[in-house]
């Protein structure tokens, strides 16, 4: 099992500045879970586990709002997935491994820091006050 990260390109309208302040790379990143196996021949074939719904724009991946909002709802898409089931199906391959497909996930999408998310909630603060 691995995790692969397919790269949509955004459109220009998305890329404004009162959308996302962020300068650089303007994919969206979005994981998907695959199994590989090998076929009649020995080829090797991929099959698709799981497609969470969630994504990140690659040019937000140093904003911890954008990576809380991410994992935020990685988690809703995991717990969504419910109770592993009795048969060794993919799906219940993937729910005993969770741990597993975290930290794959969080190679690419760090899992925000207590210190980031510290800053962010004072950082949220500041602006309230602000207003």
């Amino acid at each position: 099992m691995f995790v692969r990260w397919n790269r949509r390109r955004l459109p220009d309208w998305t890329c404004s500045a009162s959308r996302c302040p962020h300068q650089g790379d303007r994919d969206r990143l979005t994981p998907v879970v695959m199994l590989s196996y090998k076929a009649e021949a020995g080829v090797s074939k991929h099959y698709v586990v799981w497609r969470p719904g969630v994504s990140i724009n690659a040019c937000c991946l140093a904003d911890v709002t954008a990576r809380v909002q991410f994992w935020r709802g990685l988690e809703k898409q995991i717990a969504a997935l419910g109770e592993p089931p009795a048969d060794k199906s993919a799906g219940a391959v993937l729910l005993d491994r969770l741990d597993w497909l975290r930290a794959e996930i969080g190679k690419r999408v760090p899992y925000p820091t207590d210190d980031e998310l510290v800053e962010m909630v004072a950082e949220q603060m500041r602006s309230q006050t602000a207003q």
